[in-house]
């Protein structure tokens, strides 16, 4: 069989697709382009590695070789008079096309666009058409052309084929979004600085990607500046190649599909859900109908609907499923000698036990490290707070750490020594009874006016002094019959800013 698919332009998204037919086919498959790229998509990287034996130029002499005994000829954005010559010699004729009415369906316009795509799609020729959108065919019943004649399609850009989705999923950042594609009105990059507004407002901890380049550039950074969200929340990093977009889709959790009813399709669509993110896409983009059930394997929301899109972004980011959380083990845990049950219930919560040991957290192409260590009360042959500090070394010599620790009467002295950012204790519960320029009347042992109960402290020991705790107040109350004066039980928040 051969085939000949002719376009305005060959890119990266039609090589999987062009790949496979031409090994089905024998070899005989050809991808004829009319035109070069435009400068925009190769300044993005579009142009990159695009050569392959089959594609060539629709004035190349290997078109008229191909014409010869020509079985399919599938026509996309193409010259008419071109596709009407070669449609006479092809067997198998099909149309190639995203909707048609990307900007409404004007009565002033609908007499001329009858008869042209009736001229164009006469009654006696027997074309077929591939949709390239989920809206290509209402859009042309509306002319009465190509009735029982439709069929799904799309674009089909490259499937990654990832080893274990479960591991792709635990290396992604939590709470972090993703938006890609030209900063264009039609695309509503716009609506995603509100999102970010609207979230900021509502207390969520979460930081929005974009990536891309465009006329609407400087007021969204306007925007996002204005609204005190540029650099913490709202990053713009610029156009970048495909390789390096998936990168980034395969780091965030989330990914924002806002395109309107002008979005024939959105290729991004395909990759972001590929790169295992959860999509919130409008209903009005073409490729949205067709890869995504509500509630199933994405969000949906009405296109222009920015309360409803903010909604499920929120949704998303409250999800437990989307969060990572750990554990290091107190003095309690151990003395109520059930240690290893207490383990095995949080992690069918999805809570980690940092088992004298350290992971690596990602978000847009920086890591730190996370570090824990178990309280003294637990084995006896366990490492040592030195070895696991060791280990984080040998993993990232220069790499930022943290360090969780349950007891805070072992940071100045000990912890403090470690070499980590900061570290994170608890233990105190806040000093049990706080009186006025104290932290604390008594600690958990009864010995008066304890420090390092509540907050950030540095380390007062000598050669360590740049050494910063936090210390959290935590829920508990220690001993048992004491209650708490003045000090409120506490889920701290806290927020890491990079320098």
């Amino acid at each position: 069989m051969r085939i000949l698919f002719c376009s305005n332009y060959f890119t990266h998204h039609q090589i999987p697709l062009s790949d496979a037919l031409y090994e089905l086919t024998n070899h005989n498959y050809c991808f004829v382009a009319h035109k070069e790229m435009d400068a925009e998509r190769k300044n993005l990287g579009w142009g990159n590695d695009l050569a392959r034996p089959y594609t060539c130029s629709a004035s190349d002499q290997e078109v008229q070789k191909q014409l010869n005994d020509l079985d399919v000829l599938i026509a996309g954005s193409f010259p008419e008079r071109q596709t009407k010559e070669y449609g006479k010699k092809a067997k198998l004729f099909f149309r190639y096309s995203e909707r048609i009415l990307k900007t409404g369906n004007s009565l002033l316009k609908y007499p001329k666009r009858f008869f042209h795509w009736h001229a164009c799609n006469p009654p006696w020729q027997k074309a077929y058409m591939l949709c390239a959108s989920a809206y290509t065919a209402g859009d042309y019943a509306k002319f009465g052309l190509f009735h029982d004649r439709c069929y799904k399609w799309g674009y089909f850009p490259e499937t990654i084929r990832y080893s274990s989705i479960d591991d792709l999923i635990d290396r992604k950042a939590k709470a972090t979004i993703l938006w890609c594609g030209r900063f264009l009105g039609w695309k509503h990059p716009d609506d995603v600085i509100e999102v970010a507004k609207r979230l900021h407002e509502a207390g969520c901890c979460f930081t929005i990607e974009m990536i891309g380049t465009g006329e609407m550039e400087q007021q969204l950074k306007r925007q996002a500046s204005e609204a005190g969200l540029l650099g913490e929340n709202v990053r713009f990093l610029g156009a970048m190649s495909p390789e390096a977009v998936r990168c980034h889709m395969e780091s965030a959790s989330i990914c924002l599909f806002t395109s309107d009813r002008q979005e024939g399709w959105g290729a991004v669509l395909n990759e972001a859900m590929n790169s295992g993110c959860a999509v919130v896409a409008s209903d009005a983009a073409g490729a949205t109908p067709y890869l995504v059930n509500d509630g199933v394997n994405g969000s949906v929301y009405q296109s222009g609907n920015i309360q409803e899109l903010c909604e499920k972004v929120r949704r998303l980011l409250e999800n437990t499923t989307m969060q990572y959380s750990y554990f290091v083990s107190g003095n309690h845990e151990w003395a109520a000698g059930k240690m290893q049950e207490t383990a095995a219930l949080l992690a069918d919560c999805g809570v980690t036990w940092l088992h004298n040991g350290f992971v690596t957290l990602q978000r847009g192409g920086d890591s730190l490290l996370l570090a824990g260590i178990d309280d003294p009360n637990g084995y006896a042959d366990q490492k040592t707070p030195q070895q696991v500090a060791r280990e984080v070394r040998d993993a990232a010599p220069e790499g930022f750490w943290l360090l969780l620790a349950h007891r805070n009467t072992f940071f100045n002295g000990r912890y403090c020594r470690l070499g980590a950012d900061l570290t994170f204790c608890g233990h105190a519960h806040g000093g049990i009874w706080r009186l006025p320029f104290t932290d604390g009347l008594v600690d958990t042992n009864l010995n008066l006016l304890p420090s390092f109960t509540s907050g950030f402290y540095h380390c007062n020991d000598a050669g360590c002094e740049g050494a910063e705790v936090f210390v959290s107040r935590g829920l508990g109350n220690s001993p048992k019959w004491a209650f708490r004066l003045f000090n409120r039980p506490q889920i701290a928040v806290v927020t890491l800013k990079k320098g």
